[in-house]
């Protein structure tokens, strides 16, 4: 047996022993206080082998709260984009995170956030759209949208500058009524769009 040690004022992690209470099965235990302001009841062996920290509280800080949204579409595309932008071993990181484009720090932090950010998916067509594809993901540049606003949105788009106005070639013949395929011909063969 070792010495009869009096543990009380002593702390231990987030406990402060401040009564011996009784003697269960020859072990000594204590009455302490917790960091948070509970109490709980602790052998002298927990306390000192460090085993029981606190009341229970860290435990429950250490584990975040669940939002009761795991599985939806929403908490799906937010764990898509956390990995490729924050896991380089994703297949897709070389086009998202390799090439520089981030995660906002308080949508990589909180599920919670990025929902009350972007709000539910509209529809299941729907997907997050980033409206400056050379920057990361955040509240800022983030949407909900449609296939065909995704299809406008890539990177391999051709942009024409018409009459002071940026679009892409799709949506300037869609509104002018001109075929696409004739009109990417002949810009491929050097006209202008004016032309």
């Amino acid at each position: 047996m070792g010495k009869n040690v009096d543990l009380i004022g002593d702390k231990y992690n987030y406990l402060t022993v401040e009564e011996l209470t009784e003697n269960r099965n020859n072990r000594k235990h204590y009455i302490c206080i917790c960091d948070c302001g509970n109490k709980v009841t602790v052998s002298a062996n927990n306390l000192r082998s460090g085993s029981v920290k606190s009341c229970g509280c860290l435990h429950k800080k250490n584990i975040k709260m669940t939002h009761g949204k795991t599985g939806t579409s929403e908490f799906n595309i937010w764990k898509t984009i956390k990995q490729r932008t924050l896991n380089s071993s994703n297949d897709n990181f070389y086009l998202y995170g390799g090439r520089g484009i981030g995660l906002s720090k308080e949508w990589e932090d909180s599920f919670e956030t990025f929902l009350l950010d972007m709000g539910p998916r509209p529809t299941p067509k729907h997907s997050i759209e980033r409206r400056d594809n050379e920057k990361g993901y955040s509240k800022e540049n983030c949407y909900w949208a449609t296939p065909v606003e995704q299809a406008r949105n890539r990177r391999n788009n051709r942009y024409i500058e018409y009459k002071n106005f940026r679009k892409t070639l799709t949506t300037w013949c869609e509104e002018l009524g001109l075929s696409n395929s004739l009109i990417l011909k002949r810009l491929n063969f050097g006209w202008t769009f004016e032309e």
